[in-house]
């Protein structure tokens, strides 16, 4: 019994970059992650980014003259009371993976893709500096809904915003008269 010939001729590119994506990202995890350079390349890349987010959201906060953010390296303060210690999780980093893992195994041009994780990127940066905040104005106004906001509310709303943009990318950018429609 041949098994591909029940697979649309629209999805076998897809099938064969999600495989291909998959086993490299196998190796990748099951190998030079345990090398001292990629580890610390990782490290550093990770903690510039904690940086960049930290960075964005004390500028956003302190344009609210409620807020007076002190960054301490992962923790946002607020001199007015309440702190927040941003994590791996609290960045957007398995979220930002999750959706480069969808643009790559899309088949569409390379530059194309490209771009549009950069964008998607971008964008997945600004949706947490905003969530970051929220969590902020939550625990200085509204502190008995932190749990709440934090745990589902702004955790599910990244997870929608990174939906709209693989929407985006699924009905207008990565679509050809190849693909699926």
């Amino acid at each position: 019994m041949n098994i591909t010939a029940k697979i649309p001729p629209t999805l076998k590119p897809i099938i064969i970059n999600a495989a291909v994506f998959g086993v490299l990202g196998v190796m990748f995890f099951a190998f030079a992650r345990k090398n001292f350079y990629v580890f610390c390349f990782y490290e550093y890349c990770f903690k510039q980014l904690t940086l960049l987010i930290n960075y964005l959201v004390e500028n956003f906060l302190n344009l609210f003259s409620c807020f007076n953010i002190e960054i301490f390296g992962k923790i946002i303060s607020d001199a007015n009371g309440g702190s927040l210690i941003l994590d791996r999780g609290c960045v957007g980093r398995n979220v930002m993976l999750t959706f480069v893992g969808f643009i790559i195994i899309w088949p569409e041009k390379f530059i194309k893709r490209i771009l549009f994780i950069i964008v998607g990127i971008c964008a997945i940066i600004l949706f947490n500096v905003l969530r970051i905040s929220g969590l902020m104005f939550t625990l200085k106004f509204f502190p008995d809904w932190f749990d709440f906001t934090h745990n589902y509310l702004f955790k599910y709303s990244l997870y929608l915003a990174v939906f709209g943009l693989w929407v985006v990318w699924f009905k207008t950018i990565g679509k050809n008269k190849n693909q699926l429609t």
